[in-house]
C-alpha cells in the first residue's frame, strides 16, 4: 500500500483541481476521457525515480458518481539500485508488477479534509522487496513531492487477491486478505486479516499495520498455522524483519508433516508445545515446551542400537528446548530434559550444535529396560537397579561419558550361574574405574576395584584389577566347558590382575592365602604368586595359552614344608592305593614343572598330561604299608632265602620305618605315575623302590631289600652273613593291581642294581687313583 499510495495522492490532486474550476468545467473534462486517463498517467510517471510501465488505465466516473473507479492494467514498476543498462542511475529489477490494481473513490470527499477510498483491489501481484549490494533496499522509488506531502486520507477496505511476496530468501503468498485503515502524511495505519502461506506453510493472520516510510510494524499479530494459534509482532524495515510470537498447541507431527522437523517413521509424537519464536530475516531463535509428551518408537530402538529388537515402545519426555539456527547451522539447549521410559528414568541438560552433543544429567534403570536394547549373551537381569550421574558427549569421531555410577542390588543369571552385584564407581573420557564391587557368582563371592581403559571402545582393552576372594570351590562335576573362553580379549589388549584368595577347594583340596598377579592377553595368561597349603607354602608360576583347538598350561612350583600325609589326603593319594595318607609322615620339600593340556571341548587331554617333581621328604616314617608287609609272607615261600628269614622281624621292620631323610624323583607320563628309584633307609632297614603305576590302577613296582636285613635274623643258627661290599639286595617284584596284588623274584632287577654298583664302585676307585697320582 505504500508504493501505491503516491497513485492514489496524484489522483485525488488531478480530480481536485478539476472540482476547482467549477463545475462546467469539471462537466466538460470529464467528458473527454481520454484526456483524463492521460492526465493520470502522467501524474504516476512523474511520481517514480525509477521506470515504470501501465499497459491500460481505465476510468469510470459516471457509473456510480460520486464513485470514481480507475483501473490499471499490467503494472510494472522498477526497484531501485544502481547500474543496469539504460537505467541511468538505476537498476531494472522488478519490484513490483500486477495484473490489475483498482481504485474506487468518493468524488465529493476530496473537498474534505480526510478524502475517501472506498476500495483498493490488488490482483495477481508479485513484490520483490531486496537489498541492494550497498545494504539499502530497492523500494526507493517514488519521488518526495511537497504539494503531496500532506494528503490524508481513510481507506475502507483494501483487497489482495493471489499476491505473492518475496522478502530476501523468504517467500509469501496471499491467497486473500482485506484490511482497512488511515493513509496520511505519517504513514499508514490498517487492520488486516489474510489467508497467506509463507515458505510453503499455510496460515491464517490478524493483525494492525503501523507504517511509516520504510518501517512496517505489525502489531497484535494473531497467526493460526498446523492447527496452533500463536501471537505476537512483527517489523519490517529497511533493517530487515524482526518476528516475535508466542504460540501454543504446536504439535510435533505437524512440524514433521510441515518439513519443519525430520519426519521419519523411527519416531513420531503428537506431543503439544509452547513456547517463543522470533526471526531477524537470518536467524531464527526460540524456545519449546512439552510436558509429559508421549514420544512413539514403532520400530524401538533398533534403528539406533543394532541388535535392539524393533519392539514398539512409548515413552514420555517433559523438556525446554531453547534453539538457534542460522546460516552457521542450528543449536539446541535444553536446559530439563527428562525423560520416562519402560524401565529407565533420565532427567538432564542436553547441548547438541551441528554433530556435537553433549547431555549431563542423571540415568536410573531396572531390568525392564533391557528389553529394548540389544540382548546380551548369557546375561539376564532380575531385579536391582542401576543409577548414573554423567555427562555424555559425542560427535563425528565417537562418543564417550565421565561420571559416576552405582549398582545396587543387582541379581540374575550370568553364564547359567546366579549372580549378585553390588558396585560403584566413576567413568572419565578414557578410563571406567570400579571403586568398590561386591558380589557372588553361585556359591563364588567376591571383592574387586580396578579400572578399564578406553570402555566405549573395547579394540584393544587395557586395565587392571584387584580381586579378592573369601572362598571359591571348583566345581568339577558337572559338564566340561572351555574355561579359556570367557577370557578372550581383543587383539592388542593388556589386563593386569592382583588375585587375593582366602580359601579355595578342589576335589578335597584346601588351599589358603592365595596370593597372586598376572597378566591378561588375547589368548594368553601369564601369572605367577604363592599359597598356603598342606600346613606349608607354595611358591608357583603359570603361563596358559588357547585357541579354538584347544589350551595348553605350563606350570612350575616349589614347595616348602607341607605336611606329606595331608597332602596325600587332600589329593586322595594322587589316584593310587599302594602309598596311602594313612602310610607316611613327614615334611616334604620339593620343585616341579607340568605340561598340561585340554581338548576343544574343555576336557582334559590326560594321555598328554606331564608332571615331573624334584621331593624332599624330612622326619619321615612309613606305617603299615601292605605292599611292603605282603614281601616277607612271600619270601618265607622261597626255598633260597627262607633258612635266613626271619619273618616277625622283617615284618615288623617294614610295618613302621622310621626314615632318614628320603630324596627321590616322581614323574607323570602318557597316564603313568612313574617312581624312577628311591631309598628308603632307616637305622636298621635299607629298601629301594622303583616302578611305575597307571592311573588306572595297574602297577609294576620293584622293592629291593638289603641283604644285610638277614644278617642277624640266624645268627645263632647260621652265623653272621656278611654284605658283600656291593650292596647285594634281593629283588621283589610287585604285579597286578592294589586288589589283586602279586609278588615275584625281580631277577632283572637284581642284576641292574649289580651293574649299578659295580660301576659306581669303578667311578670310586678311579677316583683315588687320579686323587692318588696327584699327590706325588
Amino acid at each position: 500500500m505504500h508504493m501505491v499510495s503516491p497513485v492514489i495522492r496524484r489522483v485525488f490532486w488531478a480530480l481536485l483541481g478539476l472540482l476547482l474550476v467549477g463545475v462546467g468545467a469539471l462537466v466538460a473534462v470529464l467528458a473527454q476521457g481520454d484526456a483524463l486517463e492521460k492526465a493520470v498517467l502522467g501524474q504516476i510517471s512523474n511520481s517514480l525515480l525509477t521506470r515504470g510501465h501501465i499497459t491500460a488505465i481505465d476510468l469510470n466516473v459516471w457509473d456510480e458518481f460520486p464513485l470514481v473507479s480507475l483501473s490499471l492494467a499490467d503494472v510494472w514498476v522498477a526497484g531501485s539500485g544502481t547500474g543496469g543498462p539504460g537505467a541511468g542511475a538505476f537498476s531494472g529489477d522488478t519490484l513490483i508488477r500486477a495484473e490489475r490494481i483498482g481504485l474506487t473513490l468518493n468524488a465529493l470527499s476530496l473537498l474534505t479534509e480526510r478524502p475517501r477510498v472506498e476500495a483498493l483491489t490488488l490482483e495477481g501481484a508479485t513484490f520483490v522487496l531486496a537489498e541492494r549490494a550497498d545494504g539499502a533496499w530497492n523500494t526507493a522509488v517514488w519521488r518526495e513531492s511537497g504539494d503531496t506531502a500532506a494528503v490524508a486520507f481513510a481507506v475502507d477496505e483494501v483487497r489482495l487477491r493471489d499476491v505473492r511476496l518475496q522478502v530476501g530468501e523468504v517467500p509469501v503468498y496471499i491467497a486473500e486478505a482485506t484490511c482497512s485503515g488511515e493513509l496520511g502524511a505519517a504513514g499508514l495505519q490498517a487492520g488486516i486479516r489474510a489467508e497467506l502461506e509463507v515458505q510453503g506453510v499455510p496460515l491464517e493472520a490478524a493483525t494492525q499495520l503501523v507504517q511509516a516510510g520504510e518501517v512496517w510494524q505489525f502489531d497484535g499479530l494473531e497467526v493460526r498455522a498446523w492447527g496452533a494459534e500463536a501471537r505476537g509482532t512483527m517489523g519490517v524495515s529497511g533493517e530487515g524483519v524482526q518476528l516475535d510470537l508466542a504460540y501454543e498447541s504446536l504439535r510435533i507431527h505437524r512440524l514433521q508433516d510441515a518439513g519443519i522437523l525430520p519426519k521419519s517413521t523411527d519416531w513420531t509424537s503428537r506431543a503439544p508445545l509452547r513456547g517463543k519464536i522470533e526471526w531477524d530475516g537470518t536467524t531464527w531463535k526460540g524456545h519449546a515446551k512439552c510436558a509429559q509428551a508421549p514420544l512413539n518408537l514403532p520400530r524401538g530402538l533398533a534403528p539406533w542400537l543394532d541388535g535392539a529388537p524393533a519392539l514398539p515402545f512409548e515413552t514420555t519426555c517433559t523438556a525446554t528446548c531453547w534453539f538457534r539456527s542460522d546460516p552457521d547451522g542450528l543449536r539446541l539447549d535444553v536446559p530439563r530434559l527428562q525423560l520416562d521410559a519402560p524401565g529407565l528414568t533420565s532427567e538432564g541438560e542436553l547441548t547438541w550444535s551441528g554433530t556435537n552433543l553433549e547431555w549431563e544429567g542423571r540415568l536410573e534403570a531396572t531390568p525392564v529396560a533391557l528389553a529394548a536394547f540389544p540382548p546380551l549373551p548369557s546375561f539376564t537381569w532380575d531385579s536391582g537397579q542401576a543409577q548414573a550421574t554423567l555427562t555424555v558427549h559425542a560427535n563425528n569421531r565417537g562418543w564417550g561419558a565421565t561420571g559416576t555410577y552405582a549398582l545396587v542390588g543387582l541379581s540374575g543369571i550370568l553364564g547359567g550361574a546366579d549372580f549378585q552385584l553390588d558396585a560403584q564407581g566413576s567413568l572419565n573420557a578414557d578410563r571406567l574405574l570400579v571403586a568398590r564391587a561386591t558380589g557372588a557368582i553361585d556359591d563364588f563371592q567376591f571383592n574387586a576395584n580396578g579400572s578399564i581403559e578406553n570402555p566405549f571402545n573395547p579394540q584393544p582393552l587395557r586395565g587392571a584389577w584387584d580381586v579378592r576372594i573369601p572362598h571359591y570351590t571348583v566345581q568339577s562335576d558337572g559338564p566340561t566347558t572351555p574355561w579359556w573362553a570367557d577370557l578372550d580379549l581383543p587383539p592388542g589388549s593388556d589386563v593386569n590382575v592382583q588375585l587375593a584368595l582366602d580359601t579355595l577347594r578342589w576335589e578335597g583340596n584346601r588351599w589358603t592365602n592365595i596370593q597372586g598377579e598376572g597378566k591378561l592377553m588375547p589368548q594368553r595368561l601369564v601369572a605367577s604368586g604363592r599359597l598356603a597349603a598342606y600346613s606349608g607354602a607354595v611358591v608357583w608360576g603359570a603361563e596358559a595359552t588357547w585357541s579354538p583347538a584347544g589350551a595348553r598350561a605350563d606350570l612350575t612350583y616349589t614347595a616348602t614344608s607341607l605336611d606329606v600325609r595331608q597332602l596325600f589326603f587332600e589329593m586322595a593319594d594322587f589316584g593310587q592305593t599302594t602309598l596311602r595318607s594313612e602310610h607316611i609322615t613327614g615334611l616334604l620339600d620339593g620343585d616341579g614343572q607340568a605340561e598340561i593340556l585340554w581338548q576343544a571341548d574343555g576336557a582334559l587331554d590326560w594321555p598328554a598330561l606331564r608332571w615331573r617333581g624334584d621331593q624332599t621328604l624330612r622326619d619321615g616314617t612309613l606305617e603299615g604299608v601292605e605292599a611292603l608287609e605282603a614281601i616277607p609272607d612271600y619270601l618265607t615261600d622261597h626255598r633260597m632265602i627262607a633258612p635266613l628269614l626271619n619273618p616277625t622281624d622283617l615284618r615288623e621292620k617294614l610295618r613302621s620305618i622310621a626314615l632318614q631323610p628320603l630324596s627321590t624323583p616322581a614323574m607323570v607320563v602318557s597316564e603313568t605315575f612313574i617312581l624312577p628309584f628311591a631309598k628308603i633307609q632307616s637305622s636298621d632297614l635299607h629298601v629301594t623302590v622303583e616302578g611305575s603305576q597307571f592311573l588306572t590302577g595297574a602297577m609294576d613296582y620293584s622293592v629291593g631289600i638289603a641283604i644285610r636285613e638277614f644278617s642277624q635274623m640266624l645268627e645263632d643258627d647260621i652265623g653272621d652273613i656278611m654284605d658283600d661290599g656291593l650292596g647285594n639286595h634281593l629283588f621283589i617284584n610287585i604285579l597286578g593291581t592294589p586288589d589283586e596284588v602279586e609278588f615275584s623274584w625281580d631277577r632283572e632287577a637284581q642284576r641292574e642294581h649289580r651293574r649299578r654298583n659295580l660301576s659306581q664302585e669303578r667311578d670310586k676307585l678311579k677316583g683315588l687313583w687320579k686323587n692318588g697320582k696327584s699327590y706325588n
